[in-house]
This record gives structure tokens, sequence and C-alpha cells, in this order.
């Protein structure tokens, strides 16, 4: 019931006047008291209830009524006793234990708390309100899903109560069932749209559940009640952020930190909004007056390492995540960043020990154990590194840099078909990734499946045409099928192959260029090959392969007819079968004996008739040696030896890019009384003694 208060003096001038005629009425004494606290007069209530008290000790009102002033002038102990003396006069008056029962609350003293409500439950248990304060002392115990049992009674008791469905939603929120914490504050909603807390709460539920944009309009609601909230303001900021409005999430956790200047976790937020609009040095500013307020809020230490690695000032940023750790030594996200730090500062022994911090801090988290194998690679410890990738896909097998690193330390292990599977799988999970294509061609090149390996990285290049790891492999893919070719003897296909290589790269390898020569050349096609030669080693100075093959002492005759090409080889073989005849004809004609054989070739024939194999002989012998210094002759090899692309580079930074929750969701506070009114289950105020 509420009082005017121009009844109030009334009545208490009523009072005052009946004290006057009969100041031994404890009635009078105590109605009088509960008229002042009414009026927010505590000590002069107080004095009343005492007098009351006074006169008879065995009233129980009074002695309530006198622990609820003391309880207003915060004088807990002393308010304690004087319920104490109430329950001693009457024990079993509800009223009391619930006063008792709030008060020590208020105290912190829940089990104690509890005990008094479950009295006042045993007492009148169908009482919305002893439900209500039972479950608000189960809630702050822990124990929520008995809170939610009280308070499930009590909109049983009452279900048109609007505060009943509202409490009930905060209970659901807690215990993470966000759709129905939505409907409990629905519901409170259709009984009562006045409830400003009940709109932000029920924002807040929507935020959590991402439908940010309903959240924003319930925000908007309870702004027009209580426009100058600060909790308000700051979600409705969250929920900006995530519709990636950041001007305005800006705008409204400056109103925030506008109206409670001492709102850590608004200039925290703030940060982060000023970092993901690049505002690196602002973020700072801003994580340091949130670490001003709160020296041990984590997420605000955590916040500012992230924006001093994005300045590059790592040192920094290090000694931050050091003060987040500090803070709270479970949080896996900034080890995990912490190690980022250090890895860019080559301190690779401290960021693996971040690293396994981190994936001790939070087992299933996948990214810790992701940085951990980048780490073992870089440490030359492939085998401890795929392990470490192992548990990063087990956590998340949509972790598509896991894979890659998966991949990558199977091919150190030189596992090319294993680290092939690594790479497909990395591939279906993110199939337009040009990096991927690159060293599943890598793995493809490693299992001498070099045609593959061509197409693997002419769809690297597809996706990423300046990627240019896929270049050199793939110019190191054509030059592999090139020696194949030129190992077949299929000349000209391999030097179609080394100078697709050659373009490829932009003619900055020459070994592609020096091969492509050398199979012309063999293939008999090649023209001007030591010019060219000469002028491959006039770009690339000290190039070996040109250098071996212009040093190279003169071949032996047979070699060269019977050692490389069918051509020379028919052709020298005809010149040897004249020769012959030559020397075995005169034996079938002048019989077998030597001084017939010698006769045969006397002093007295012609000089044409010694010509034919005097020139055949020197063709045979000389040839070979004559062509390569008159008629720029090449008898060298391919170089086999050209380099691959190297792996990919595995100093990529991992680090978890998001902040840490940036919505300290409202703790909702119960907005009923929890206190009986002074005039329920008590003798009527205005008896008479």
């Amino acid at each position: 019931m509420a009082f005017r208060a121009d009844d109030l003096q009334t009545s208490l001038s009523l009072l005052t006047e009946a004290l006057e005629l009969v100041s031994d009425n404890s009635a009078i004494w105590e109605n009088r008291g509960m008229v002042l606290l009414k009026l927010k007069r505590p000590e002069e209530a107080l004095a009343s209830y005492e007098k009351s008290a006074l006169i008879d000790p065995s009233q129980a009102s009074a002695w309530r009524g006198e622990g609820n002033a003391l309880s207003a002038l915060d004088r807990r102990d002393e308010a304690l006793g004087s319920y104490q003396r109430a329950l001693d006069a009457d024990p079993n008056s509800a009223a009391v234990w619930n006063d008792r029962g709030c008060l020590l609350a208020e105290e912190g003293r829940f089990s104690e708390a509890l005990a008094s409500f479950d009295r006042v439950v045993a007492l009148t248990p169908d009482s919305p309100l002893a439900w209500s304060n039972r479950g608000g002392a189960l809630k702050d115990l822990g124990r929520l899903d008995e809170a939610l049992a009280s308070y499930d009674k009590v909109v049983s008791l009452v279900s048109n109560d609007a505060v009943a469905w509202y409490n009930r939603g905060v209970i659901l929120s807690d215990l993470d069932r966000s759709l129905e914490a939505l409907e409990s504050y629905e519901r409170a909603l259709q009984i009562d749209d006045s409830l400003e807390s009940a709109w932000h709460n029920k924002g807040t539920e929507l935020a959590k559940l991402g439908r940010y944009e309903e959240a924003l309009a319930s925000y908007d609601r309870a702004l027009a009640a209580m426009p100058d909230d600060a909790m308000t303001l700051y979600n409705r900021g969250h929920a900006l952020l995530r519709l990636g409005r950041l001007d305005e999430a800006l705008l409204s956790y400056e109103k925030a930190i506008a109206r409670a200047p001492g709102f850590a976790e608004a200039w925290c937020n703030r940060g982060s909004v000023l970092l993901e609009l690049k505002r690196s040095d602002e973020a700072v500013a801003s994580y340091d007056r949130a670490v001003e307020i709160t020296p041990s809020y984590a997420a605000a230490w955590y916040n500012r390492g992230n924006a001093l690695s994005s300045l590059k000032r790592f040192e920094d940023a290090v000694a931050s995540y050091d003060k987040a750790v500090g803070s709270d030594a479970g949080l896996a996200e900034a080890w995990n960043n912490r190690g980022g730090a250090l890895f860019e500062m080559d301190r690779l022994g401290e960021a693996l020990t971040s690293y396994e911090r981190a994936a001790s801090a939070k087992p299933n988290l996948a990214i810790p154990w992701g940085n951990r194998g980048r780490v073992l690679l870089e440490l030359q410890r492939p085998q401890e590194a795929l392990g470490s990738y192992a548990r990063a896909v087990a956590a998340d097998l949509a972790y598509t840099k896991a894979w890659i690193g998966h991949g990558i330390a199977l091919l150190e292990l030189v596992r090319a078909e294993d680290a092939l599977e690594s790479f497909d799988r990395a591939l279906r999970i993110d199939p337009s990734s040009g990096i991927v294509w690159y060293l599943r061609g890598r793995a493809l090149m490693a299992a001498s499946r070099h045609t593959d390996a061509l197409a693997s990285c002419d769809e690297a290049l597809k996706r990423d045409p300046a990627l240019d790891l896929a270049k050199r492999a793939k110019a190191a893919a054509l030059h592999a099928i090139g020696c194949e070719e030129f190992g077949h003897g299929r000349f000209e296909s391999a030097a179609h192959s080394f100078a697709e290589a050659s373009q490829v790269v932009d003619s900055t390898e020459p070994v592609y260029e020096y091969n492509e020569i050398i199979s012309l050349d063999r293939s008999g096609r090649g023209t001007r090959t030591r010019a060219r030669l000469r002028s491959l080693l006039r770009r690339f100075p000290g190039f070996e392969g040109t250098l071996r093959h212009l040093e190279r002492p003169p071949q032996w005759w047979w070699d060269w007819w019977f050692g490389e090409t069918w051509p020379r080889r028919v052709f020298g073989s005809v010149l040897v079968l004249l020769l012959a005849c030559y020397l075995v004809l005169p034996l079938l004609n002048e019989g077998a004996s030597l001084p017939g054989y010698l006769r045969f070739f006397s002093w007295g024939r012609s000089f044409e008739y010694y010509l034919l194999p005097v020139l055949g002989t020197l063709l045979l012998l000389l040839f070979p040696n004559i062509r390569r210094f008159g008629r720029e002759g090449l008898e060298f090899g391919p170089c086999t030896t050209a380099p691959l692309a190297e792996a990919l580079p595995l100093a990529e930074a991992l680090p978890l890019a998001e902040a840490l929750p940036l919505s300290a969701l409202l703790r909702a506070k119960p907005t009923a009384d929890q206190r009986m009114p002074e005039h329920g289950l008590t003798s009527p105020a205005w008896h008479q003694g």
C-alpha cells in the first residue's frame, strides 16, 4: 500500500497528539515509528520503536520495526539482534524471518539467508514473495537449478506478475538457456511493457543468440525509458560492433563513459572499436584508462597487448600479456598471443612455452596447438610438430592452417603421399586457397608425380596469379618433366618444357634456359649454341653449368659418334664399314700373304686411290673435336639441379585476432522489494492497545 506524504504527515500529527494523551501505549509508539520510517526519518523511527519495545517487550512487531530502522541506519549487527528479539517473542513470524533473510543476503551471508527464507516458505507456502526471495538466495549460492524451481513456483502462484517472469528470465540466462530466458522476458513485457530492465535483458539474450538487429531495437526501447543508463548504452555498443557499425558503436561506448567515467568495461570496448578502425594508438590509450580504473582487468591487458602487437611494439605487447595472465593464469588467448609476439621477436623457445601454456589452459582450443606446431617446424622438430598439428585438427576439423602445417610437417618427414592427403583436406575446406594448391604441387613433386604437380601449380596461379611460390614450383615441375623427356631422348619435347619453365619465372633462373639450349642442340635444331651460352653467362656470371661446358676437355671420337644421336651412329657405322672394306679387299685379291698385302699398297698407285681412306680416317678420329672448336659443338648433359621453390614461409602469424567477448552481460537485479511490507503479516498498523 502506498501512502502520500501528506497522509503520512497527517498520520504522524495524529499519533503525536495521541501520545500526549496516552504516552505508555506501545502500539501507538510502534505505529508512529512505522510512519517515521516511511517518511525516511529512521533516527526518530528507531526512538519510537525502542519506546514501544520498552513498554511491551513481548511485542514482536516492535522489535521487528526496531530492526528495520537500524537496518536503514546501516547498523546491521544491531538490526540482526533486534530481529532475534522479535523471533524470541514470536518464532513463527514470517515477516521477521523474511526481513532477517534479506539483511543476511545484503551482508553476503547467503547460506544463513537461505535458512531464513526456508522458514518463511514453511510458514507461508503460498507466498510468492517467500519463494522469490528463496530463489534469490539460491541464485547467489550458485544453485541455479534449485533457484529456477523456486521462480517456477512463483509464476505458478502469480502468472501475471511481470517481475516474477523477469526474475525467472535472469536465472535462465545464468543457466545459458537463452531461448527460454528470452521467452520469460517477453512474458514479463506482455504484462508490463514499461519494465526497462526486461527490455535490456531481452536485448542481451538476443545478442547472445546472434540476433543483433533485434537486440539493438530492445536496447533502444530500454533507453527510451532510461536514456542515461550506462550499462544499456554499453551493450548497445556491443550490438552495433557485431553489426559492423563501428562509428555508431564508438559513439555508444563514449556515451556510456560520459555517464559512468569509471566504467572500465566501456573503456575496454571503446579500445576494441578503435582497434577495428585501425586507430591503434587511440586504442592503447583507451585500454590504459581501463586498467587504470581496474588494474587486475585481464581482458583489458589482453586487448592492450593486441593493440601494441598491431603497432609492432612486441616487447610492450609481451609485457601487457604478462599482466593479463598475471591476473588470469587461465586466459588461453593471452598466452597464445604472447607466443605470437615472442615469435615475431625470434624468441622461439619462449614462444613455444607460451603456446604450451595456452594449450594447457584450453586443451580443446585448436589455434594454440597449430601455433605450437609452427614453432616446432621452425626449430626443425617436424615429428613433434606433426603431433601438435594433429591435436589442432582433432580440436577443429575445419582449421585450414592446421591441415597446411600438418602437410608441411609430413613433407619434412619425407612422407609425400600423406602430406598430399593433408593438403587435399585443406582444399576441401577452402578450395580457393592458392597457397594450398601450391603446397599440394610440392607434395606431388616430392612423390615424383610431376605432371600432376604442374596441374596443381596451375590451379594455384588461377586463384592467385601473383603467387611467386607457385610460379617457381610450376617452373620446377616443368624442369622435372623436361629432364624426364631428355632422359628418354625426346629432346625437342624437353626443350619445350625447359623453355616454358624459363618463361614462367621470367628468365630469372639460368638453369632452365641452359637446359633448353642443350636439348635443342641434342635434337639437331640448335643454332649458335656457343653464342647463346656466352650470352647466358654474361647475364648470370659464374653459372656453374655453363662454365663446366665451356672448360670441358675434348671428347673421345668413339663417344661422339656412337654415344649420342641415331644419325651420328648410322653415319659413323657406315664410315667405319667403308674403311674396313679398304683394308680387307686387298687380302681377298692378293691372298692372305703379308708380302702380297704390302705390294697392294705400294707407292706406285695414284694419289686419289689413297685420298678416300685417309680422309675417312681423319673424319672419324678428329671431326668431333674439330666440330667443337669450329662449329660450337656441345656434349654436356642437362643440369638436373634446378632450384625448387622454397616451402611455405612458416612464420605466418596465427594469433587469435578477436578480443575477449566484448559485452559483459547485464547481471539482472530483481526489481521487487524483497522486504515484506510493514503492514503485512503483522497486526493491523492502526490497532489500539
